[in-house]
């Protein structure tokens, strides 16, 4: 199905994600260097914080969900409810590096110009999230009481060749994506390197859709271009797909050491990417289209 899912910055997977990158952020700063993996989960009425990490600082992730609520005079912050189920003082057995992840230049491009629109009107203390099917023509969306007509003006004036409907998301349950919930470990450095890579080859032409995976069963420190299993697993480039592999597996960096330069992850904070701030980021850096271009 065609779809494009909408979710305001205080609300759905958006909310799970800053969170988890809060809390991450939280421990950090008492505890520099600790490595934490944790998730969040959105029941709708409340949230579900689990996880481990190495600090031995308990942190109360009610009071930092509530002091973000309060930046935005959210009632919401109100009304919190977190069951936190994080362990502290943990170690971490080794674990391989193993990460799909799929880009779409058009729909990933669409859902940050939706975002900022939907985002626009938390200001105003209006909120609301919408789904958009495009093989129905249909704009799906839900929002506060007493909001429904003023949205649905809103949604027909931006998709005026689509049917708006109003329709219910209450039940339906988020949980945070596991990029947000690691610290600045090397794991997060290959996280960045596939995004990296994708906006790499949209901004040249070269793909338009890429599904990349990337393992490795040896330690992080002995991962390099030669002893990574990499692979894009969709053909629709411009480019045969067993070059494109080659070409960037000799052009990007593969090893730690050379991630840590290329990223600068020590500094990296992806809040402000999660609310939207529109400035340059981490993985968006073009350093290496003169060597793509080049081959």
């Amino acid at each position: 199905m065609n779809t494009l899912d909408v979710y305001n910055l205080l609300d759905g997977k958006s909310l799970c994600n800053i969170f988890a990158s809060l809390i991450v952020n939280k421990i950090n700063e008492l505890t520099p260097n600790s490595v934490t993996e944790i998730s969040v989960t959105n029941i709708r009425s409340f949230f579900i914080v689990k996880g481990r990490t190495t600090s031995e600082t308990l942190i109360n992730p009610s009071e930092i969900l509530q002091e973000f609520l309060k930046t935005y005079n959210d009632k919401k912050s109100e009304s919190v409810r977190v069951i936190d189920v994080i362990l502290y003082n943990t170690t971490f057995d080794p674990h391989y590096l193993s990460i799909d992840s799929e880009f779409n230049k058009r729909s990933d491009a669409s859902l940050i110009e939706e975002q900022k629109y939907v985002n626009s009107f938390i200001s105003d203390g209006i909120y609301f999230n919408y789904k958009i099917n495009y093989d129905l023509d249909t704009v799906f969306f839900d929002c506060e009481d007493g909001y429904q007509d003023m949205v649905t003006k809103k949604l027909s004036e931006r998709f005026d060749t689509f049917n708006i409907i109003k329709s219910d998301f209450t039940q339906e349950n988020y949980q945070s994506d596991r990029f947000y919930g690691i610290s600045n470990t090397p794991e997060k450095l290959y996280y960045l390197l596939l995004k990296n890579i994708s906006h790499h080859l949209f901004n040249l032409g070269i793909s338009k859709k890429l599904n990349l995976s990337l393992q490795s069963n040896m330690g992080y420190d002995d991962i390099d271009s030669l002893t990574c299993f990499f692979k894009v697993l969709n053909d629709d480039h411009i480019v045969k797909t067993d070059w494109l592999e080659s070409l960037i597996l000799d052009v990007f960096p593969f090893t730690v050491k050379d991630l840590n330069g290329y990223f600068n992850i020590k500094s990296y904070n992806p809040i402000d990417e999660l609310l939207g701030v529109d400035k340059p980021h981490t993985w968006m850096n073009l350093s290496s289209v003169k060597d793509l271009m080049l081959i």
